[in-house]
């Protein structure tokens, strides 16, 4: 080997070590680096009806998107800010919780306050379901807690836009220089239909099954691979409490006793608030989204009065 080769081989080696001593910073200065920001698309569109004592049910449509930039440390804290909340819950499949008071949470402000939460503007955006392009206005959230700000799309209760069970919607966007225009489709739910507490339909009056006996739902709709969410909601002792079961979509569920009797006995105070929902969801990416989701959301709510 030559000089000059020599000389190559050691410039090589000696680079060779430098990258593999500086490829990988100590712990301690790994946890000074700044956190990326996260950019999410949240679409929700929701079907809710009320079923009042009379009978006469309380119907109400709502579409509402958003895309919040903000830091993945402060995601716990920017969740608790957001309009949009989409029923959730880590359950198996079809099991229940025990029934516990509910915990409210503050919402934190986000780690840094010269980094405020940015509702990002997504372009102009359009729903089809069958006729003519729907479109969606934006309008300017405002500053809340000095942390959060932006656009937000939400339909006008005299538009177009209605849930029909079953009609295909194809959500569309034209993009701006920070999210990329994208299109998502997704199946309008079926609505619950016919629900029956023990036999007894809310429509009929006030369900009014005794606590520590089997309790039987059913309800109507296709329900392909969709999941159900029952959540009931009542005050006792001083405290507002709920219980959630997390359910296939197979037209009936059972409560089993020793899970009744858990209920709280508010015979004379006010009835439990029990509430149905059949959930759809597709996600969907973007330029400039970390995460997207387009959820249907149909929920029935009744009142139920244990004994």
């Amino acid at each position: 080997m030559n000089r000059i080769d020599a000389t190559i081989c050691s410039a090589i080696l000696a680079s060779a070590v430098l990258f593999c001593a500086c490829g990988d910073p100590p712990a301690d200065r790994r946890r000074r680096l700044p956190q990326d920001d996260s950019c999410r698309g949240l679409i929700a569109a929701s079907f809710n009806r009320f079923i009042a004592e009379s009978g006469e049910p309380f119907e109400r449509f709502e579409f509402t998107a958003l895309f919040p930039r903000h830091r993945e440390r402060d995601l716990e804290s920017v969740n608790a800010l957001l309009p949009v909340r989409i029923p959730e819950s880590d359950l198996p499949i079809d099991t229940c919780s025990k029934p516990e008071p509910a915990v409210i949470t503050r919402a934190g402000r986000p780690s840094s306050m010269k980094d405020m939460v940015t509702l990002v503007d997504a372009g102009d955006m359009f729903v089809s379901f069958g006729e003519g392009p729907v479109p969606i206005p934006t309008r300017t959230f405002p500053d809340l807690l000095k942390v959060i700000n932006g656009v937000i799309y939400t339909a006008n209760p005299d538009s177009r836009l209605e849930l029909i069970p079953g009609r295909t919607y194809t959500l569309k966007t034209t993009g701006t220089d920070l999210i990329g225009p994208f299109e998502v489709v997704l199946d309008a739910p079926d609505d619950l239909g016919d629900i029956r507490l023990n036999g007894q339909s809310p429509a009929d009056g006030i369900p009014s099954p005794a606590r520590d006996n089997p309790l039987q739902l059913t309800w109507e709709g296709s329900g392909y691979g969709d999941e159900i969410l029952l959540e009931t909601a009542w005050n006792a002792l001083g405290l507002s409490w709920n219980f959630t079961c997390r359910m296939k979509d197979d037209g009936a569920f059972d409560i089993p006793a020793d899970m009744s009797m858990l209920l709280n006995d508010t015979r004379g105070e006010t009835p439990h608030e029990m509430s149905l929902t059949r959930i759809r969801q597709v996600s969907f990416a973007a330029r400039g989204l970390s995460f997207g989701s387009f959820t249907f959301v149909a929920r029935t709510a009744f009142l139920v009065e244990f004994e």
